[in-house]
């Protein structure tokens, strides 16, 4: 979707983008947090416990990642999607759907083997 909001020069795709730049660092910062979550949990089970600290570290980022998302899922919902509703044609959306489901099917199968 990003691209094709990115070829229009409809006012309402180019606010729509800034929204995307914000969506973007959400994904970096969650990133981090994942993989640092990752960790924490693979520590845990490793060891059958963790350290206070870790165990706070864990709580502390498991609930960033909620607030991120909660926010990122709004913005999306209320605001990005309808902004793309408003510019890109039916046709444009439905590709865009089966692209999506497309990547996702390949994720799918990398993570079965």
């Amino acid at each position: 979707m990003f691209p094709r909001l990115r070829d229009s020069s409809d006012p309402v795709a180019i606010r729509a983008l800034a929204l995307v730049e914000l969506l973007e660092r959400d994904h970096d910062q969650a990133d981090k947090h994942h993989a640092a979550i990752d960790s924490l949990v693979r520590q845990w089970l490793a060891d059958d416990c963790l350290l206070p600290s870790q165990a706070t570290d864990l709580r502390e980022r498991l609930g960033c990642l909620q607030t991120l998302y909660d926010r990122h899922i709004a913005v999306e919902d209320k605001e990005l999607l309808p902004a793309a509703a408003r510019v890109l044609d039916a046709g444009t959306i439905r590709q865009i759907g089966c692209e999506m489901a497309a990547r996702r099917q390949l994720l799918a199968n990398d993570h079965s083997e």
